[in-house]
């Protein structure tokens, strides 16, 4: 089972890759050192950010859901990429290769802080336990409502 530890440092380890990189270009070293950032950016996000959202999925949604989980991410994994299609191409055209490798990074970095601060770590947990972290249940249970509803239904019964 994959975690969202993998996710996180993954993250930061493309994220880091890819400043790596743009640093790289930046400086004039374009050649092995950019070419070794961009090959460790590649390794890292094939070790663990394209695969481990879905094992997270598959993870923390009961069977039923599971399928309709896998969707929606899908979808909008499709829509980033299609915007990212769009978008990447027109900065490095307008400002060059290392600001490209620099907003890459940072969206990296950004999706690591957020899955570091909002995704519950999955790893040998059951699909109730990560419901339970993702929306704790109430400290106190509500009974207000059950009380005057048990109330009004005594009183009427009298």
């Amino acid at each position: 089972m994959v975690g969202q530890k993998l996710m996180v440092w993954c993250g930061v380890a493309t994220g880091a890759c890819l400043c790596g990189g743009a640093g790289a270009v930046w400086g004039g070293a374009a050649g092995w050192w950019a070419g070794g950032a961009l090959a460790g950016a590649v390794f890292a996000d094939s070790a663990g950010l394209q695969p481990a959202p879905y094992a997270m999925l598959a993870d923390a949604f009961e069977y039923e859901f599971r399928e309709c989980a896998v969707m929606l991410v899908s979808a909008a994994a499709w829509a980033g990429n299609a915007v990212e299609v769009l978008v990447f191409p027109l900065v490095a055209h307008g400002a060059g290769l290392a600001p490209t490798l620099a907003l890459a990074a940072a969206l990296t970095l950004a999706l690591a802080t957020f899955a570091a601060l909002a995704l519950p770590e999955t790893r040998a947990r059951t699909p109730l336990q990560i419901y339970d972290a993702v929306c704790p249940p109430p400290a106190e249970p509500c009974t207000t409502l059950h009380s005057v509803a048990c109330s009004k239904a005594t009183s009427t019964k009298m």
